[in-house]
């Protein structure tokens, strides 16, 4: 099965994951960065959070945890 096939059959995120991906870039400041990051994330799938599957919403929750305050976010090239 490709991969764009099997997108189709995962799960969306869940409401918790929602408002903590949107409270933690408010809180690391980088609301003004965050489309470049949800795009990261998705491989260009979308700059939408509500849009995140469950794994997409979860690997961006563990880098936001990880990101310093005084850290640079450089969206991907």
């Amino acid at each position: 099965m490709s991969e764009t096939k099997c997108k189709l059959f995962e799960t969306k995120l869940t409401t918790g994951q929602l408002i903590c991906i949107n409270k933690m870039i408010a809180e690391k400041r980088l609301t003004l960065k965050k489309d470049n990051l949800i795009s990261d994330f998705t491989k260009g799938r979308t700059v939408n959070v509500k849009d995140l599957f469950v794994n997409e919403a979860t690997d961006i929750i563990r880098f936001l945890k990880e990101f310093k305050h005084d850290s640079v976010y450089e969206p991907a090239l």
